[in-house]
């Protein structure tokens, strides 16, 4: 007796005969893709030279914000943030600091809004 026939995984050559006999499992009729998942393609690595990690890091430093340079140089955030700290550069915080929030507060309590 066969126990596994019907769970087994099936050969090749059964596999062909199905898909020549119209019963291919992993299509739905009258579709001509596979209905199965198919992994996505990876995204393909953009390694900077040496002139655009330097033109990288003098836009950084004219004022560009870490965005503004990744998108511009075609690379993601943390790539383009990387190649700044390996070039000594922090990065820069953007907002306010602790003592323009201060001036902000003591210059919004010194206001009376009328009632």
């Amino acid at each position: 007796m066969e126990l596994l026939g019907a769970y087994s995984n099936p050969d090749l050559a059964t596999k062909f005969r199905a898909i020549l006999a119209g019963q291919n499992a992993d299509c739905l009729p009258g579709r001509s893709r596979s209905i199965v998942s198919r992994k996505a393609p990876n995204q393909a690595q953009k390694r900077l030279r040496g002139d655009e990690v330097a033109a990288l890091v003098a836009a950084y430093r004219a004022g560009s914000t870490l965005q503004e340079v990744a998108s511009a140089f075609g690379v993601h955030t943390q790539t383009a943030g990387a190649h700044l700290e390996r070039n000594g550069l922090p990065r820069q915080q953007r907002g306010l600091t602790a003592e323009q929030v201060g001036a902000v507060m003591r210059d919004n309590a010194a206001r009376v809004i009328p009632a």
